[in-house]
């Protein structure tokens, strides 16, 4: 089974620009509430991803140019192709990692809080 195709790897970018965009939208969507109800937490780094997030969609961008380059060679070496696929895959753990710890981790703790925005 030949895991290396443009249909693959199109969808292993889809998957990475989804990540982004989610991770974004959280972290306006935690950044608003933080400033809504004046609450203490990490607004510089949610600010910042707020504010320049669209930046991270060069990453898959990039990614998925060098993967169809390597797909459209005429060599035989599986290795690089394993490589650049386990590097995609990789990209989307450090996505939802930063994901994780930079929005939806904030607003986790900030509605654990006192039983949420209703106190």
């Amino acid at each position: 089974m030949n895991f290396y195709t443009t249909r693959n790897l199109v969808i292993l970018a889809l998957v990475q620009i989804i990540v982004i965009t989610l991770g974004v939208l959280a972290a306006g969507t935690c950044w608003k509430c933080m400033t809504q109800f004046n609450m203490v937490g990490p607004l510089r780094e949610l600010e910042l991803i707020c504010d320049f997030g669209w930046l991270a969609f060069a990453l898959p961008i990039i990614w998925v140019t060098l993967a169809l380059w390597e797909f459209r060679r005429e060599t035989e070496d599986d290795t690089r192709k394993v490589a650049h696929i386990l590097a995609g895959v990789l990209l989307v753990v450090l996505l939802i990692y930063g994901s994780w710890h930079y929005a939806i981790s904030p607003w986790v703790r900030m509605m654990s809080w006192g039983g949420g925005l209703s106190a």
